[in-house]
């Protein structure tokens, strides 16, 4: 007898936010342990995107290397403002949400992006190994760049992460999305 096993087609996984893609966002206080859970489900369920600040290591058990996630912030993740009404609704379907960061009055407390650059900034920095071992990296995550060879010579693009080799992915935006560059082909804008 033979036993055929049929894995489930992988679901495909949230797309980085880009900083800027949203002008607020909503802080969801998360159950502690909960984060990651809350951020896929949001995703798989209603495609609603999120932020989770996460440092990226490699660590060792039981004498395998394996890539883990370790967060930055416990117990909150960031969610776009736009989707404020189905964070509300769905909150009581979602293990690990226990509601949304608000003010006294009730009111949800929103966050500018621009108050996540900071974020940002550590998570690049982290999660970049050119920045961990000591060499200076020419650029950072969030700042603006102007391609200076090519077909898009002239045109003003967001580094959105560092690769390793001194390359980085800039986001033009539009059909074109991110594009993997070395770091001589864009200078400061």
């Amino acid at each position: 007898m033979t036993l055929t096993v049929h894995n489930a087609p992988e679901r495909p996984s949230q797309p980085a936010v880009a900083a800027g893609a949203y002008p607020y966002w909503l802080i969801a206080l998360i159950e502690p342990q909960h984060e990651k859970r809350a951020r896929d489900w949001l995703w798989e369920s209603a495609e609603i995107p999120s932020y989770l600040p996460v440092e990226r290591v490699t660590q060792v058990r039981r004498g395998r290397k394996v890539d883990v996630e370790n967060l930055m912030i416990r117990g909150y993740l960031f969610v776009p403002a736009l989707y404020a009404n189905h964070a509300q609704i769905q909150r009581d379907e979602v293990r690990g949400i226990r509601g949304q960061w608000r003010y006294a009055s009730g009111a949800l407390k929103l966050v500018p992006d621009a108050a996540l650059n900071p974020i940002r900034t550590i998570e690049a920095n982290l999660n970049d190994p050119a920045w961990l071992a000591g060499k200076p990296r020419k650029y950072r995550a969030g700042q603006a760049v102007r391609l200076i060879d090519g077909a898009w010579r002239g045109l003003i693009a967001t580094v959105d992460s560092l690769r390793d080799g001194q390359r980085i992915v800039v986001d033009i935006g539009g059909v074109l999305g991110h594009v993997e560059l070395g770091e001589e082909h864009v200078t400061p804008a």
